[in-house]
């Protein structure tokens, strides 16, 4: 028997080749190493004759920190990885942690780190440590503490436990300087979840201690592999550990990954076989697993074709999303764009997101507009105490703004605004109430005439001046019409948003410095800021781009006109504001305006100054620019997720924009069912016929115009009182957007369909199995979604069935239209569409008799009332948002019986018991035909039984967009 360390090695040689293909896909980066002795001295030698005669001469702190940032941007110009250069951001790293000014120390840590091999834990560690001991004042305190949080979590992530404690504890006295309570909270628990895992980490530290005496050992390759794979989420370095490891299964797909493949049917081989082996395991592992088959799916779906093998890829995949957590990836997002940076550093920050995104930094939409990349990043919104003439509302808090976005280069221009004016033949607030809006007269003061619109301000207004006396609401229908003809989402930005972009990295009054007096930016002369020197004065508008763009290549930003934001206004918003992306109080009476304009004094054109007016308000200083959504979801910002989740398609079809014909919902449904790899039509296991809705937008309800004339008429026919008391209801007319697709029953649930699944019929008029069922609460027909889910058949797909919300069914009942019905404004056609009171018929009728509309649905029109998801507002439409609005957040149960225990339980479940009943929409056969008209709104207590109350059920795929198909399986 060979003595035990020829063992080793005959086990070695005999694992050779794996461990080479292991190898060879651990390539790290080759970073420059730390220059030696003698280089680096003679590199400090000559930075001290060039820099130290000016760090003598330095003042305070802030100059210190002012020469070190100098150090960093001259460092980036000389050649990578010299002496010189390390010597720079090194020198730069110690100026900055001995003035107490973190932020930048760590900035010259990570230029260093990204260039050479230094040990960039301990690094910042020791810059921090300093830092804390330096600085005089505590907004430093604070800045160290907020650096310190993530620099442990990097320490942690790099499984430096120890370091990270130390840095928590030493740390705290900068959090008690700062006064900062929650900060020195954040650090004690910290330090306590660091120590958790450290604890967590020693099985698998005792496993590398294993593998320093046999690297091939194969228990110990399986614990730290799957330590790494399932605990820390780090296949790239766990798999070749798991490819070395005793566990065979997992041995066998870990060295089929690591030899990877580019071709679909690799990957997905890849992924089948990792799939197989989550089918043997239990409990978390299971569930990593099936993400890591995942990670491989999505690699292989793009370049599928459609079949059998697609449908499977795409089964699995809803399947691995319901588990809640992220699918690990394979890149990783830049870093956060932390104030305060300069313009290099904005730039390098924009080129940074646009590659990892794969999008241009600027960019041209369908009207002519540029839009920058705004990366994500982190600032301190408000003005310092310390800042002239701020406003109490300014309070100073740190923000994070989490997600990427376009924002308009320029203001919204005149020329731009005639494009959506003339495309929908709107007219603006100040058009359509004849009071106009506000212009400068003669003699100086604003006022208000019919005269002043988006047309005239009391001055001449070019095509490439910034549009003016627009309203909020205004604003917000430009950005609608723009997001339908784009296909994209675009909107206000919100105020948040607007000052990170407006500053570009900057903590001065203006992105420009901290004087203004008309020369920087478009405002008037008078009370020049930060100086005495008056400059000129325009007395009007400019063209947007007049003046110097901020950092991050936004022109206007200060002066010229206010900008709206999407946000209502409280002065007090500040002191409960979120960190990451806050979006303003969630009502009020006013909207949010920022930047000043042609007419303010300097002070109100800072980064900080806030305004408002009500959303109708106009006036000839004020405008707004937009911004544009990423047309991807972007990934986390949460480290533990980053760079470990299933990207999104971001080939969407685009969205069906009302109005349309019906040859154009055809189309928009034939494009989304292609995109999904669904059938536009299919039937599903108890016989029931479903279309595929795409998604879109649509006006919803009825403006105040047609709301007049339609109780004019109801008056004249003496329509019935609940009919009238129901329509002002329909007001206010507002834009939808119903962002996903869904399955709608192409007909009423059929008394056939209910007794197959329910086993009862208790309609009124029975005698064809094709009429509605009637007798419906809304408890029996939520019932019947539930247990339709619950089929095996149609559980194996994922389906979930629901009531539709109430603008999903006006959206499918209107199919593009704008007219009173489906099939136009004329009350004499309803004979053709619609079983209602004078189609002489005193019954229900069978489904699917008469015509459908544009999207292939019948009896949209008349039969029976549809229940609907939501509960009743007659106030709701005042303040429904633009997105998948879902009514309510609650209503009342005026049930004119006892529930049964059933109906209590679903109560519970869906919702709080007080209001006024819930939505039923469509009209009924004995219903007067306005009451059929696609806007109208009715309710019924959620408990209410009554032969004219039936149902039709929506669809949701998987529960967003991935398909519901089927290979046709039996019922249950």
């Amino acid at each position: 028997m060979l003595p035990s360390k020829y063992r080793v090695l005959a086990r070695f040689v005999a694992a050779l080749p794996l461990i080479l293909v292991v190898a060879s896909q651990i390539l790290a980066q080759q970073k420059a190493p730390i220059p030696d002795a003698q280089a680096e001295q003679a590199a400090r030698k000559i930075a001290n004759e060039i820099y130290g005669g000016r760090f003598q001469q330095a003042k305070n702190a802030a100059d210190k920190a002012a020469l070190a940032i100098e150090m960093i941007d001259s460092a980036l110009t000389v050649q990578n990885g010299t002496a010189d250069q390390y010597i720079l951001l090194e020198i730069a790293r110690e100026v900055a942690a001995g003035t107490g000014e973190a932020p930048t120390a760590i900035r010259a840590t990570d230029e260093l780190a990204q260039r050479f091999d230094v040990p960039v834990g301990k690094l910042k560690t020791e810059s921090l440590m300093t830092a804390a001991n330096r600085a005089t004042v505590s907004s430093q305190h604070k800045a160290i503490v907020e650096a310190a949080l993530g620099v442990t979590g990097d320490l942690a992530n790099a499984d430096e436990y120890d370091t990270a404690i130390k840095l928590c504890e030493a740390v705290q006295s900068s959090a008690k300087k700062a006064k900062e309570i929650a900060l020195i909270k954040e650090l004690v628990a910290r330090a306590d979840e660091l120590r958790e895992q450290q604890k967590a980490a020693q099985v698998y530290r005792d496993a590398l201690a294993v593998m320093d005496d046999d690297p091939i050992e194969p228990q110990a390759n399986l614990t730290a592999g799957r330590y790494l794979c399932f605990v820390k989420g780090d296949w790239v370095k766990g798999v070749p550990y798991l490819a070395l490891g005793s566990d065979a299964e997992l041995k066998t797909v870990a060295v089929m990954e690591l030899r990877k493949t580019s071709t679909a049917e690799g990957q997905v081989g890849i992924g089948d076989a990792w799939w197989a082996v989550a089918e043997t395991r239990q409990g978390t592992e299971r569930d990593s697993l099936r993400l890591r088959a995942g990670f491989w799916y999505r690699q292989a779906e793009p370049q599928l074709a459609a079949g059998l093998g697609r449908l499977k890829i795409t089964q699995r995949l809803a399947e691995v999303s319901k588990l809640g957590w992220p699918i690990p990836g394979p890149s990783s997002r830049p870093a956060l764009a932390v104030a305060p940076f300069d313009e290099k550093t904005a730039k390098q920050h924009q080129t940074a997101w646009g590659k990892h995104l794969n999008l241009p930094v600027e960019q041209t939409n369908s009207i002519g507009m540029t839009l920058v990349l705004i990366p994500p990043g982190e600032f301190d919104m408000g003005s310092p105490e310390s800042e002239a003439d701020r406003s109490s509302s300014e309070t100073l808090h740190r923000v994070r703004i989490t997600k990427p976005f376009y924002l308009g280069m320029y203001e919204v221009t005149v020329g731009q605004f005639r494009m959506f004016l003339e495309a929908r033949g709107y007219k603006t607030e100040a058009e359509r109430d004849g009071k106009g809006g506000y212009g400068m007269g003669s003699d100086g003061k604003w006022l208000q005439m019919p005269k002043y619109t988006w047309r005239n301000a009391g001055f001449m207004l070019g095509e490439d001046h910034p549009v003016v006396n627009v309203s909020w609401n205004d604003a917000a229908a430009f950005c609608q019409w723009l997001s339908g003809k784009d296909g994209k989402s675009y909107r206000l930005p919100t105020e948040a948003e607007w000052e990170y972009a407006c500053r570009g990295g900057t903590t001065t009054p203006f992105h420009f410095g901290a004087q203004l007096n008309g020369r920087e930016a478009n405002c008037t002369e008078n009370y020049p800021y930060g100086t005495k020197d008056k400059g000129p004065y325009r007395r009007r508008t400019a063209d947007v781009g007049s003046y110097a763009a901020n950092s991050f290549g936004l022109f206007d930003m200060h002066g010229n006109v206010w900008e709206w934001c999407s946000d209502w206004y409280d002065s007090a918003y500040y002191s409960a504001s979120p960190m990451d992306d806050p979006t303003g109080p969630a009502s009020g009476t006013t909207r949010v305006d920022r930047g000043g304009a042609w007419v303010s004094v300097a002070r109100l054109c800072r980064s900080a100054t806030r305004s408002s007016n009500s959303p109708s308000s106009r006036y000839g200083s004020l405008g707004f620019r937009v911004v544009c959504e990423l047309p991807v979801k972007e990934r986390s910002t949460d480290p533990a997720k980053i760079g470990r989740e299933l990207p999104i398609d971001s080939l969407r079809p685009a969205l069906a924009v009302a109005p349309f014909d019906e040859k154009t919902a055809k189309q928009h449904q034939t494009a989304w069912g292609k995109h999904l790899n669904l059938p536009v039509e299919q039937t599903n296991s108890i016989g029931m016929t479903l279309v595929l809705i795409p998604p879109g937008e649509f006006d919803m309800g009825s403006s105040a115009q047609e709301v007049a004339e339609l109780l004019r008429e109801a008056k004249q026919l003496k329509s019935p009182q609940w009919y009238i008391d129901r329509v002002p209801s329909e007001a206010p007319q507002h834009r939808v957007r119903i962002t996903k697709p869904f399955y709608l029953g192409v007909c009423e649930v059929t008394q056939a369909e209910y007794e197959r699944l329910m086993g009862s019929n208790p309609s009124r008029f029975k005698g064809s199995p094709t009429r509605p069922v009637e007798q419906m609460t809304w408890y029996d027909a939520v019932e019947f979604c539930r247990r339709l889910s619950e089929l095996t058949a149609e559980k194996m797909i994922g389906a979930v069935y629901r009531l539709p919300t109430e603008a999903e069914w006006e959206y499918a009942c209107r199919a593009g239209t704008a007219t009173r019905y489906s099939f136009g404004n004329d009350d004499s056609l309803p004979s053709r569409h619609a079983w209602w009171e004078n189609k002489l018929s005193d019954t229900t009728q069978p489904v699917g008799r008469l015509k459908p509309n544009a999207f292939g649905l019948y009896d949209m029109h008349g039969n029976v009332w549809e229940w609907c998801s939501d509960w009743y507002g007659s106030g709701y439409y005042g303040a429904s948002p633009m997105d998948d609005p879902t009514g309510p957040a609650s209503g009342t149960d005026h049930a004119d019986r006892p529930m049964t225990a059933r109906e209590r339980a679903q109560a519970r479940a869906t919702g709080p018991a007080s209001g006024t009943g819930r939505v039923d929409r469509g009209g009924a056969y004995e219903t007067n035909i306005g009451g059929c008209r696609s806007a109208y709104r009715s309710s019924a207590s959620p408990g209410h039984r009554t032969n004219i109350l039936g149902f039709r059920v929506a669809c949701t795929p998987f529960g967003n967009e991935a398909g519901l198909t089927r290979s046709r399986a039996p019922s249950d």
